[in-house]
């Protein structure tokens, strides 16, 4: 577990590892979000893949966000990194 906070505002989040030790989801058991208009909680997931080395920092390259809905998965979010460029302060 995870927990973010900003000014009043705290998120706690469950966080699940990889065999390599590298985050594999993020899971939020109630996660606002509209439907039919009304605003209500429902379980959300990032789904982490893709991790790669970049300039000697290993980095999450694709991720997808989905509600959890009883009827199916509804995705929100998914995109690849195409390309990265650092500028490293010294």
């Amino acid at each position: 577990m995870a927990t973010m906070t900003d000014g009043p505002i705290s998120v706690t989040v469950l966080l699940r590892f990889d065999a390599a030790g590298l985050i594999a989801s993020i899971y939020d058991e109630r996660r606002a979000t509209i439907l039919d208009g009304t605003t209500v909680r429902i379980p959300w997931e990032g789904r982490m893949s893709n991790y790669q080395t970049q300039d000697g920092v290993r980095i999450l390259l694709t991720a997808e966000v989905l509600y959890i809905t009883r009827q199916r998965d509804r995705l929100y979010f998914k995109d690849t990194i195409k390309a990265v460029a650092y500028e490293f302060a010294l």
